[in-house]
C-alpha cells in the first residue's frame, strides 16, 4: 500500500524570530533599548508599552511607525529571539501526529521577512541561521508578502500553522471572510499581549470568579473560527541570560 504524502506548511513572521522591538529602541536609544530589554518587566509584559525613569513612556504610535518605515535598518539592530525553541518542539509535534495516520507529512517552513528588504548579504546569513537553529529535514523558504498578499484564501490554501506577533491586523483585515468560512485547519500561534485596550480590573476580577484568564478566554471565543493558542511573550524578546527559560514556559 503506497503511502500519501502531507505538507505541513509553518508561516513564521520574521519579527517572531528577530526582537524588532528591542531593535526599534536601540535606534532610538542604546541605554534606553538597554535599561528597557534587560529588565524583567519586558520579558513579561502584557502590552508593548515601554516605560523608562529616565525617558519617560515610548509613545505606542511612534514605535508602530518605526518598525513600519524603518524596518530596513531595525532588522540590523535586532537580536534573534528564543522563538526557534517553540518552533522546533511544533515541528517534532507535527512528525508525531503523523505516525497514527496513513499519511507521511513533509514539512516545510516559510518566513515572511515583510516589511525588511533584505539584501543578498543579509538574506544568506538569515538562511543560516535558521537552518542552524531549527536543524535539516525539510525545506525553510524566505518569502516577501504584505498583508494584502497574504490573503486570507492565501492562508487557507497553504498553511497548518502561523506563528506571527501582530496577528489582530491580520484578523481584522480578512474578518469578514474568517466568519463566513472559519479557519478550523489552520493555528494560529501568538504571543499573550493586547494590542487593543486591556481589561479593566472589573473585568479581570470577573473573569478569575471563572476560574479563567483573559487569554484562555480569548483563545476559548475564538476556536470556533480560528484555532489559537497564546504564547508566553517572552518567546518573542532577546534570546538573553535576562529572559529566563521559566518566563518561556507554556501553560
Amino acid at each position: 500500500m503506497s503511502t500519501q504524502t502531507n505538507t505541513a506548511k509553518i508561516y513564521i513572521s520574521l519579527d517572531c524570530l528577530l526582537d524588532m522591538r528591542q531593535g526599534a529602541l536601540v535606534l532610538l536609544d542604546s541605554n534606553l533599548a538597554y535599561e528597557i530589554t534587560t529588565s524583567e518587566d519586558y520579558f513579561t509584559r502584557e502590552e508593548d508599552k515601554f516605560t523608562s525613569p529616565k525617558y519617560g513612556t515610548l509613545s505606542k504610535e511612534l514605535l508602530a511607525r518605526l518598525l513600519k518605515d524603518r524596518a530596513d535598518t531595525i532588522v540590523g539592530t535586532s537580536l534573534r529571539t528564543k522563538m526557534h525553541r517553540f518552533i522546533k518542539d511544533l515541528i517534532k509535534q507535527l512528525k508525531d501526529q503523523a505516525h497514527n495516520t496513513p499519511y507521511h507529512t513533509a514539512i516545510a517552513v516559510e518566513v515572511n521577512t515583510h516589511p525588511c528588504l533584505l539584501d543578498s548579504a543579509e538574506y544568506e546569513e538569515l538562511n543560516k541561521t535558521l537552518r542552524k537553529l531549527l536543524g535539516e529535514g525539510f525545506p525553510i523558504t524566505l518569502i516577501k508578502k504584505s498583508e494584502d498578499q497574504l490573503t486570507y484564501q492565501y492562508v487557507k490554501d497553504n498553511y497548518r500553522c502561523m506563528v506571527m506577533y501582530d496577528y489582530v491586523k491580520w484578523m481584522n483585515l480578512y474578518d469578514k471572510e474568517i466568519k463566513k468560512a472559519p479557519l478550523k485547519d489552520t493555528c494560529f500561534y501568538v504571543p499573550k499581549l493586547y494590542f487593543g485596550k486591556p481589561p479593566t480590573a472589573e473585568e479581570l476580577q470577573e473573569l478569575a470568579r471563572h476560574n479563567t484568564d483573559p487569554f484562555a478566554f480569548m483563545s476559548e471565543a475564538m476556536t470556533p473560527l480560528v484555532p489559537m493558542q497564546f504564547l508566553p511573550i517572552a518567546l518573542y524578546c532577546v534570546d538573553i541570560p535576562m529572559n529566563r527559560d521559566s518566563y518561556c514556559a507554556i501553560t
